[in-house]
């Protein structure tokens, strides 16, 4: 398994981000521009994230999972070996509790050709995707 070195965190500030629909969350929720494609496919293939950010450190992109079957469809998807790291917060308040998400990091030069691929997958998958009709 490859090791990640020691990251700095971007000293830039924040990202210009764009509204994009969450369906199972029924709002926008602001998505980093250079990723908000990215994020579009894989929610429409139902493939959920927990956060994203297109350079959380200098040339590394990174979302987060909150599942296991999620991940692993994305990393098979994406067809790269990149590096998952598990994360975690406490949360406080009245049901204070810890959150674990695993987060994949792959470079910022992959995100155009990852959104090239993720089309080409969803296209398959409706081209194969029995619909009501189909279905009798």
């Amino acid at each position: 398994m490859a090791k990640r070195k020691a990251r700095r965190p971007r000293e830039d500030g924040p990202h210009p981000t764009v509204p994009v629909w969450c369906e199972w969350e029924n709002r926008e929720i602001d998505i980093d521009v250079d990723l908000a494609p990215l994020i579009r496919l894989l929610w429409e293939m139902d493939i959920r994230t927990a956060f994203s950010c297109q350079e959380e450190v200098p040339g590394e992109a990174s979302i987060n999972f909150d599942n296991v079957n999620d991940a692993a469809h994305f990393l098979t998807c994406a067809g790269q070996p990149y590096i998952v790291e598990a994360t975690r917060a406490y949360t406080h308040g009245p049901n204070p509790r810890y959150l674990v998400w695993l987060k994949v990091w792959f470079p910022t030069v992959h995100i155009p050709y990852l959104v090239e691929d993720f089309e080409a997958v969803l296209q398959i998958m409706k081209e194969t995707t029995p619909t009501e009709v189909d279905r009798g």
